[in-house]
């Protein structure tokens, strides 16, 4: 064999190796999305129950007389935040799925919705953290 025989030849099996590569990376990657859905389901199907378990505790915290620091209180308030947000993922995710939409897409607009949610909130954290500091609450 000559010499351009045997580089056609190597340029031939690192094209194979780069087309199976990225045939593998696909296959990873709509793997990863549906364990990313499935965590999202989990939280939802568990999130508000731990953020009503976390509300009951405080309300025992403050029947008791023992007082609930500001920190606590606004650790709940963003674990509810959080939960909303997984909450419209998920209704985000299972519209597209509705829709015969694939799993690339419902990932996708899980990931909008529950990002779209969390801005939301952060937006209305500052505007209460606003009034408070102006002293109009």
């Amino acid at each position: 064999m000559s010499f351009l025989s045997n580089v056609e030849a190597d340029i031939g099996i690192i094209e194979s190796d780069v087309v199976k590569f990225f045939t593998n990376l696909k296959g990873e990657a709509q793997i990863v999305e549906q364990d990313f859905i499935n965590v999202l389901k989990w939280c939802e199907a568990h999130g508000q129950e731990i953020a009503a378990d976390v509300a009951g505790l405080l309300g025992v915290i403050a029947a008791a007389g023992v007082g609930v620091p500001a920190p606590v209180l606004a650790a709940s308030t963003a674990l509810n935040a959080a939960v909303a947000a997984v909450n419209a993922a998920v209704a985000a995710q299972q519209q597209k799925a509705s829709g015969g939409a694939g799993v690339g897409t419902q990932t996708v607009a899980a990931l909008a919705a529950g990002y779209q949610s969390l801005k939301s909130a952060q937006i209305s954290t500052s505007q209460a953290q606003a009034q408070v500091a102006a002293g109009s609450t």
